[in-house]
């Protein structure tokens, strides 16, 4: 194997002499090391090993302080204990650490939710490894997609490679080589995986990784290639990129990116953004083990073109057994059978496709699909639908669209109970809308300065929290009930400033990642924003990667400055 290997025992004797046979043979600090300790208290870190074995149990049985160190010690999902004497050795397998989440997506899961379901996670922070892994990434510019999390293993894309990290131990699983697989994000002032979405995704048994027109299956495990798909023509030809990529309940599914719909968005010259796709017209879904075409649908071709510029940019949301999507043209939303694409039904209305993702939401008892439609038109028109998910039907819909026609709303819905706020950043700001049992709306309140460009808040207890402005440079607190503003902060940071932060809410407090790489662990309250903890990971301007959590551990990727891979455990 390529396992290293840790001795350990009570005796100083035998250390001494386990040492100098290692070292005679070339391999001591290489391959293995020998550590003095007591088997009941090794005072290594948990999830540290991938195996355990007891020489001691051979002859003797083992202690009941050993075998629990033994089972600290060893990483969930398959780490594995042997002990015993030969006639009747024992294996225990570790399974899956209960209560921890998963992070099969850029933004957690099909649904975009960016909510692992972690049960485990909280302060303070601590380290439980790092290493560079030499992985070269693309600079923090590009925003390049995020690490991803399932079943214990750490999988993350570089300039080059995709690799597979043990999660809890750092050891390198395997390196599969992709060339030039992120060299379109790898340049100044890009709009990344913003605009794009990831390339990547996995499943509890393989990595899915598009290309060009194709998508390799990778085995999760091993690294090994199992199969390469490739994406279906559009009807009208041309050149074919696979574009949106997410997988679900044994089903991948696409879409065919818009090759000439190539946006200029940055912030100044510099930026190419020719391979930076963001629209497509057709949708497919493949089985995800044979590769076989399911069905696939063009969306400007059956249902009309969407609006000017913005185009589709929404995800679309995996709700049971539909794939619901803000599509714009001929009717607002549309709900599809998932696994045969037809279209179930349709939500007809003039607000076309936006940038925000349906949100599923149970209003007064019944099962609601909450839509913030609205994308570049003339005059500008936009808002918040309320459909119900079995016919389609608008059981309500609420104005809210900036005044300004190049503009989009693009933060999603944050559902509070019977209500929901939404926000936009350019001129009205957010909204409290109130859902009466009937269905109609009514505004409770409205914040013009709390407008958030497209960042989504989080709602906490009885307050609402948020970065907001254009720019990212505020964070805010807001009372649900009232709309009165409690409190807004721009979180002076010695030697940093807060900017385009992400913010995640867990288990009632809050980790804040600022736009300098500033890791923050912060105890947000209607009185105010107090700072817990605070760590500067890097000093990296315009650090906008969306921070990953899972199975009660943090993952940062530093894209310059020195790449790297940082693994925080957070559950101690």
């Amino acid at each position: 194997t390529d396992f290293f290997v840790y001795g350990i025992d009570s005796d100083s004797a035998n250390i001494a002499k386990a040492r100098q046979n290692a070292i005679n043979a070339g391999v001591y600090g290489s391959r293995v090391m020998f550590l003095q300790a007591d088997l009941d208290d090794t005072k290594l870190p948990d999830f540290f090993a991938n195996l355990v074995v007891s020489s001691a149990s051979l002859s003797d049985p083992i202690s009941s302080g050993a075998q629990t160190e033994a089972q600290r010690i060893l990483r969930p999902w398959g780490g594995t204990f042997i002990s015993g004497p030969l006639d009747n050795m024992k294996v225990d397998e570790r399974g899956e650490l209960k209560g921890a989440g998963q992070w099969t997506h850029q933004y957690a899961d099909p649904a975009n939710s960016v909510n692992s379901d972690d049960e485990l996670i909280q302060g303070p922070l601590g380290m439980l490894w790092f290493s560079d892994l030499e992985q070269s990434m693309t600079q923090r510019h590009g925003r390049a997609p995020a690490p991803l999390f399932n079943n214990g293993v750490l999988f993350s894309e570089g300039l080059n490679t995709m690799i597979a990290v043990d999660a809890y131990n750092g050891h390198l699983m395997w390196e599969y080589e992709l060339p030039g697989i992120l060299a379109s994000f790898d340049g100044d002032h890009l709009m990344g995986t913003s605009g794009t979405g990831s390339n990547y995704c996995v499943s509890d048994d393989a990595v899915f990784v598009r290309r060009d027109d194709k998508c390799l299956r990778i085995d999760a495990q091993t690294g090994k290639l199992l199969s390469e798909f490739t994406a279906p023509t559009a009807k009208a030809g041309g050149k074919t990129v696979w574009g949106y990529l997410a997988h679900d309940d044994g089903l991948l599914f696409g879409s065919l990116s818009d090759t000439e719909h190539v946006p200029t968005f940055r912030y100044r010259a510099g930026g190419d953004m020719n391979d930076q796709l963001t629209e497509s017209k057709t949708f497919f879904a493949l089985d995800a083990k044979t590769g076989k075409l399911v069905w696939k649908k063009n969306l400007d071709e059956e249902y009309g073109p969407a609006p000017f510029f913005f185009g589709r940019g929404g995800c679309p949301l995996v709700h049971r057994d539909q794939l619901i999507v803000n599509v714009g043209g001929k009717f607002c939303v549309g709900g599809f059978n998932k696994r045969t694409g037809k279209l179930i039904w349709t939500t007809k209305h003039d607000w076309q496709a936006s940038y925000a993702s349906p949100v599923p939401a149970t209003i007064h008892g019944r099962d609601r699909i909450l839509v913030f439609a609205g994308g570049m038109t003339d005059p500008p028109a936009g808002g918040l639908l309320s459909i119900d998910p079995k016919i389609g039907k608008a059981e309500s819909t609420f104005p809210w669209r900036a005044r300004m026609y190049t503009s989009v709303n693009a933060a999603s819905p944050v559902v509070i109970g019977n209500a929901a706020f939404i926000t936009e950043g350019y001129t009205e700001g957010g909204a409290m809308v109130d859902f009466a049992p009937d269905g109609s709306t009514k505004l409770r309140w409205q914040a013009r300065q709390f407008s958030s460009q497209f960042t989504t808040p989080v709602a906490h207890e009885d307050y609402l929290y948020g970065v907001s402005g254009t720019g990212g440079t505020e964070m805010v607190c807001y009372e649900i009930a009232t709309g009165r503003e409690m409190w807004r902060d721009g979180l002076a940071l010695e030697g940093a400033r807060l900017g385009r932060a992400s913010l995640l809410h867990i288990d009632g407090a809050f980790l804040c990642l600022g736009a300098q790489g500033t890791l923050l662990w912060l105890d947000l309250s209607p009185k105010g924003a107090k700072i817990l903890s605070q760590a500067q990971l890097f000093r990296a301007p315009e650090t906008w990667g969306v921070p990953v959590v899972s199975r009660g551990l943090l993952y940062i990727n530093q894209n310059a400055m020195g790449t790297r891979l940082v693994c925080y455990d957070l559950r101690r």
